[in-house]
């Protein structure tokens, strides 16, 4: 299945680099850049409070039916005076960061004596774990993240891409299946397009994207690594109707939002894309390349004054059906189909000044069905003859399903001013199963056996439903003790009915305030995670969960941040530890597993060197593996704070190591990486045209290198031998007789043992407003890898004849990287 992604996928492939290359641009209109938005409420029933006088250094605004007001954003801090009638003024002070997401006032009524203001959703207060927040508006201008926000986030310390064309993220040297995505609240199993090949989320459709790397709230578990939160926006309804339309080189994009016909209950917002290159190529060649549309909606009602209902929603359908001719006898045939949906429905009450809920209930559907059926010459099996005649066939079909019926409550109850108490809990009624029938050969070049990428363990055939319920509780108590600690301590109650555990979390958190512009943090947390089907959707290995027997995978955060603020930069540098435990990994063959492999080989004496004679590793799973991850991570930001700003963006420099003990040895993390470097600028050349530049360099991941080359065993069908057997492991022989080999990446002791070479990439966006920034019209160009570097992805082995030997060289081939790649784009507001 190696080949399949390098010959029989060459169309998608192809296809999924135009993808990256052209995904809707959205422009930064002056709004998004330079405005505030924030609401004023009442503090005992959860009122918005219309008529409120809001005043920001020379501007004065009044809220509107729904308490709501927007001014222009100026230097932090940003000084709030509030003013209603009857009541005197009340001033807050308000942060930069606590500004980029929508700013709740609650104002006590006249009868008390004294007014306050109240800021929710405070980061920079806030002392809960360090986390990252990304505006829609960072992904739109990020260079090289072609509006997605998994390659924007590749750009933070920390966070690497497992590879060039997927979105699948690594964080602190975890693996892709460690991190949770939730999108209002729900859980998003699959958040990918085409393979990974683009994002499930539309950055003009969300208000907000936060990646916590570590340590995180008690809120949310079953998962080791990181979370990333997902907040989509509410309709716009100050202009009543609107839209904005995006054109790209391979994919269209609609939305329309506005008020509904009472203006003041709320608003309503629809967005739909689609791939059209595939409509292209069907009347062109006859053939459906992959595709996707999608549709997704969201409608916000005031239901009362202390009442807002929500209901939100994605329908995704992605598509293909296509056959490939190559040189020779090269052919081969692609079917895939997936549903991707979500639907929710979701309620906030305020019941007083004190206490509100947040009531959630969603479905999610993810299923997808794939095909392929490829024959083709594999250059890293062959003989040593001169020309090479081996063919390989490359059969197999899946079927992945996954269905999370979900219930989700937070409480939240202010026992005084400097005292929030949170409590919740969510359950999920999970049915998952997966099929495979793979007819085709394997992937030997996998040198772990249980690899997705066809590795040689994988069974023929595997048939399994998993259902299973999960669920958790969670209690947290914030608290801030004078003018410069702030607690946050938590804990969370879990369990999969999976493994049958009952998890206790604790969780800890500190911030200490050394002035108005610098902060300590400090946090633990101790964190689980179940196996289930829905993870195998992202993890790089297969596994049978029918094997009872299971304990959660365990670990333990520990994190130590300093953060300072300057006039126009910001500095944030942070020491992290992980320690895993009961990790989930293929097992070893048992010594009678071994036994009975060792007694299929018919190999002759000359030969018997290419057998495999130390125990493999297999699907079978079992909590057989420990590590540790540590490093350090060093973030300086400017904000863009008007318009007429000349430079803004983002540097990090992040050091890690990440290992693990398993099969009896220390080695890396797949996705160990010692250092890298991001950064990420956006330059204001004029009213009229800005650029992008994003850099980026590290070191690479850990790798299994070959040792040589072996005979490939195959099964002897036809008795050749004539002894009877026909269930014998014999050797490969080409069209000549001469035996067939491939490479040779040895046994468990030699697994990760060697690095990729470092990555450099420079990538450049130019956006282009003919009227400005008040311009209807954004035309932009985007080039990614610049210099055209020749990166590594992966290295394919590629074995060549060797006349002064019996047998192959091999040779390292390297793939899987982006070439340099221009698009284009164009947008229009209307």
């Amino acid at each position: 299945m190696k080949s399949l992604f390098g010959r029989t996928f060459a169309a998608a492939i192809v296809t999924g680099s135009l993808i990256l290359a052209a995904s809707p641009a959205r422009a930064t209109t002056e709004t998004e850049v330079q405005d505030v938005r924030g609401e004023v409420r009442d503090s005992l029933s959860g009122a918005p409070l219309p008529g409120v006088e809001v005043r920001l250094d020379d501007q004065v605004v009044v809220t509107d039916a729904l308490g709501q007001f927007t001014v222009r954003r100026g230097p932090p801090p940003h000084r709030f005076i509030l003013k209603a009638k009857g009541q005197s003024q009340v001033v807050r002070s308000v942060s930069e960061v606590e500004s980029l997401s929508t700013v709740i006032l609650l104002l006590d009524p006249p009868l008390k004596r004294e007014e306050r203001v109240e800021v929710f959703d405070v980061q920079k207060d806030d002392p809960a774990p360090a986390s990252i927040p990304i505006r829609p508006e960072q992904v739109l201008q990020v260079a090289g993240a072609v509006d997605n926000i998994f390659r924007a986030l590749q750009t933070l310390p920390g966070v690497a891409a497992t590879d060039e064309f997927g979105s699948r993220l690594a964080v602190r040297g975890g693996t892709p299946d460690q991190n949770l995505t939730l999108m209002d609240g729900v859980e998003i199993h699959n958040p990918y397009r085409l393979f990974g090949l683009t994002s499930a989320f539309n950055p003009e459709t969300v208000e907000k994207f936060e990646l916590s790397a570590g340590a995180f709230s008690a809120r949310y578990g079953d998962r080791l690594s990181s979370i990333l939160l997902v907040e989509n926006r509410d309709g716009l309804k100050d202009r009543g109707f609107q839209g904005s339309t995006t054109l790209s080189i391979t994919d269209g994009n609609l939305l329309f939002e506005g008020p509904w016909r009472n203006r003041d209950k709320g608003s309503w917002i629809v967005s739909a894309r689609r791939t059209y290159y595939d409509l292209i190529a069907d009347r062109i060649v006859g053939e459906d390349l992959p595709g996707f549309q999608d549709v997704q909606f969201r409608g916000n009602y005031e239901a009362s004054p202390s009442t807002r209902l929500t209901l939100f929603g994605t329908r995704s359908r992605e598509s293909g059906d296509a056959t490939f001719t190559g040189d020779g006898s090269d052919s081969g045939s692609f079917a895939n189909a997936a549903t991707n949906d979500v639907y929710g429905v979701k309620a906030r009450t305020f019941f007083g000044a004190r206490l509100s809920s947040t009531l959630a209930l969603a479905y999610y559907d993810f299923g997808q069905t794939l095909k392929v059926d490829a024959q083709f010459e594999d250059g890293s099996r062959r003989s040593n003859a001169r020309v090479n005649t081996t063919q390989i066939n490359v059969a197999f079909d899946q079927t992945i399903a996954t269905r999370d019926f979900s219930l989700r409550n937070d409480w939240s109850y202010a026992l005084s001013p400097a005292n929030l108490l949170e409590a919740g809990f969510e359950a999920h009624r999970l049915r998952t199963g997966a099929t495979y029938n793979i007819s085709g050969e394997r992937n030997l070049s996998e040198a772990n056996p249980s690899s997705n990428r066809g590795g040689a363990a994988l069974p023929d055939r595997y048939d399994e439903q998993l259902p299973s319920n999960r669920w958790g509780v969670w209690v947290q108590d914030r608290m801030t003790m004078g003018k410069r600690l702030s607690s946050e301590a938590g804990l969370r109650l879990s369990r999969s009915s999976i493994t049958g555990n009952v998890e206790v979390e604790p969780r800890l958190s500190l911030l200490f305030r050394g002035g108005d512009t610098w902060r300590w943090r400090a946090a633990y947390g101790s964190h689980s995670q179940s196996p289930g089907i829905e993870k195998l959707l992202q993890s790089d290995y297969f596994l049978d969960l029918s094997t009872l027997g299971l304990r959660n995978e365990r670990s333990r955060h520990a994190t130590l941040t300093f953060e300072k603020d300057f006039t126009s930069t910001s500095l944030k540098g942070e020491a992290y530890y992980k320690n895993f435990s009961d990790l989930i990994v293929g097992a070893l063959e048992t010594d009678a597993e071994l036994a009975a492999r060792l007694a299929r080989y018919d190999f002759p004496a000359s030969l018997r060197s290419s057998i495999p004679a130390e125990k493999l590793i297999t699907t079978r799973p079992a909590n057989g593996a420990s590590g540790r991850s540590w490093g350090f991570e060093l973030v300086a930001t400017r904000p863009q704070k008007n318009g007429d700003q000349f430079l803004s963006g983002w540097a990090s420099y992040g050091y890690g190591k990440a290992t693990k003990d398993a099969y009896g040895r220390s080695l890396p993390f797949e996705y160990d990486r010692r250092h890298s470097l991001s950064i990420v600028s956006q330059l204001n050349a004029s009213e009229k045209v800005q650029i992008g530049i994003t850099f980026r360099a590290s070191s690479g991941f850990a790798r299994t290198a070959p040792l040589g080359v072996r005979v490939v065993p195959t099964e002897d069908t036809l008795d050749a031998d004539k002894d009877g057997n026909t269930s014998e492991l014999v050797p490969e022989r080409d069209s000549q007789g001469l035996p067939v080999y491939t490479a040779d990446y040895g046994s468990v002791g030699n697994l990760l043992n060697a690095r990729y070479p470092r990555f450099v990439r420079l990538d450049m966006r130019v956006n282009w407003r003919p009227r400005g920034l008040k311009s209807r019209w954004l035309f932009y160009l985007e080039f990614i890898n610049v210099t055209n570097r020749e990166n590594v992805g992966r290295y394919e082995a590629t074995l060549r004849p060797n006349a002064a030997s019996d047998r192959p060289r091999i040779e390292e081939t390297p793939t899987a990287a982006l070439p340099f790649l221009p698009t284009f784009g164009v947008r229009f507001r209307f």
